[in-house]
């Protein structure tokens, strides 16, 4: 998937997933640019639509405005659950979520997680077993968490097991279907 997605496997690749606009959270990156920057291999790459109405291009301008060799912008990708397999971590750093599916894909492939403390976030992710979390527009919490991930991989990578783990027991398809049966079940009990 690496070479796929054309990333360079010399490089710690950092992947984002989700449409580009103020309330997911991308603008973020603009104020940790100084600090990712002394991380000579990191590349971090966006994968989504640019969201116009809701400040994307505005997003997208000021991130490239610092610096074109840190930050790729993909677009919409059809395939964007290679870009998740392909990467070293896998970042959300929203401020407004219901229940996250892009932190389900990104546990499915048992990837180093990183989440802001968006709704659902912190009832999907464990922080410190399974990913870490962060106060949302919390910068300084952030760069510390992508300093730990990328200093302590193998650790980073327990996490990503976990988070695989944690994923097929409790919000994959078969686990879903169980869970509404059960509920079923429940239902015609109580009738």
């Amino acid at each position: 998937a690496a070479k796929f997605c054309n990333f360079d496997s010399n490089e710690f690749n950092i992947v984002i997933v989700g449409t580009i606009q103020a309330r997911k959270g991308q603008d973020i990156f603009s104020n940790i640019a100084c600090e990712l920057e002394s991380y000579k291999n990191i590349k971090i790459h966006f994968v989504g639509n640019i969201a116009e109405k809701f400040r994307g291009n505005e997003i997208v301008s000021q991130i490239n405005g610092i610096n074109n060799n840190l930050f790729i912008f993909h677009g919409h990708k059809d395939n964007a659950l290679d870009y998740i397999h392909a990467a070293d971590l896998c970042i959300l750093a929203s401020r407004s979520e219901a229940f996250p599916r892009t932190i389900a894909e990104y546990m499915f492939y048992g990837k180093p997680i990183i989440s802001s403390r968006v709704a659902g976030a912190d009832e999907m992710i464990i922080n410190k077993e399974s990913g870490l979390l962060f106060d949302i527009d919390d910068h300084e919490s952030l760069i510390k968490q992508i300093d730990f991930i990328y200093k302590h991989y193998d650790e980073a990578m327990l996490f990503g097991r976990n988070a695989k783990k944690r994923y097929q027991e409790n919000y994959s398809a078969i686990q879903q279907e169980e869970n509404f049966f059960n509920i079923l079940n429940i239902i015609e009990s109580n009738k």
